[in-house]
């Protein structure tokens, strides 16, 4: 298709303040606010197009007023098709598309901005559903839920015999990830909420060691 230019705004362009207003068709506004607004990869073509033809003319007033805040008129110029440096009004325009559609009787469609308060809300809802979700994974598992510093006692096994340990629980170690503290044998990581308990030496010369027991196994003192 053919990209050709007016480089000023046109008699009746809808972005002058001195042209004809309540003159457009309110439908054709919208469906251009929606193509070519926000997020809307298209930009606005002035009506002289002649697309039977396949010649597209940019809107001069779009191009001058809303610039580089268009997606579709940034793809635009970095594909060489329009050059927005071209194009100058000696005409006063609406300061915005908001602005034109108002002066035209049409009440602008509601803008799908992006709006960082909702986006930390959201992410901060969503870190509250994980850990409620963790807590019900523990409690499936062990049945209650163990925190940094209880006491709690298992049975391991180990070539053919059993042994009791006790110990404290000195980490938390979140689902899918590897724990911090030194272990002997670290292991997988697990998909559940797991711990590290540390297991004093049954004298003072015997160093404390750690281990990454079988949740289920565990049973709080």
């Amino acid at each position: 298709m053919k990209q050709q230019e007016l480089h000023a705004p046109c008699n009746n362009c809808p972005w002058r303040r001195d042209a004809p207003t309540e003159y457009w068709d309110p439908t054709h506004f919208q469906e251009i606010w929606q193509s070519c607004q926000d997020d809307g990869i298209s930009f606005m073509l002035c009506h002289k197009s002649r697309l039977p033809e396949k010649i597209q003319l940019p809107c001069a007033g779009y191009v001058i007023v809303v610039g580089f805040r268009s997606i579709g008129l940034r793809l635009a110029a970095m594909q060489g098709r329009v050059d927005p440096s071209k194009f100058k009004s000696e005409v006063p325009l609406f300061a915005s598309f908001e602005e034109m559609l108002l002066a035209n009787g049409i009440e602008p469609p509601k803008r799908n901005q992006f709006n960082i308060r909702d986006y930390i809300d959201g992410g901060r809802r969503m870190e509250e559903r994980i850990e409620e979700e963790h807590k019900v994974v523990e409690q499936k598992v062990v049945g209650q839920v163990f925190r940094e510093g209880d006491y709690v006692t298992w049975t391991s096994q180990a070539a053919g015999r059993s042994k009791d340990k006790t110990g404290k629980i000195v980490e938390i170690v979140p689902p899918g990830q590897r724990a911090v503290s030194k272990l002997k044998d670290p292991g997988s990581p697990r998909k559940h909420v797991s711990y590290v308990v540390e297991v004093a030496g049954k004298t003072r010369a015997h160093t404390t060691k750690l281990y990454w027991p079988v949740v289920s196994k565990l049973r709080k003192l």
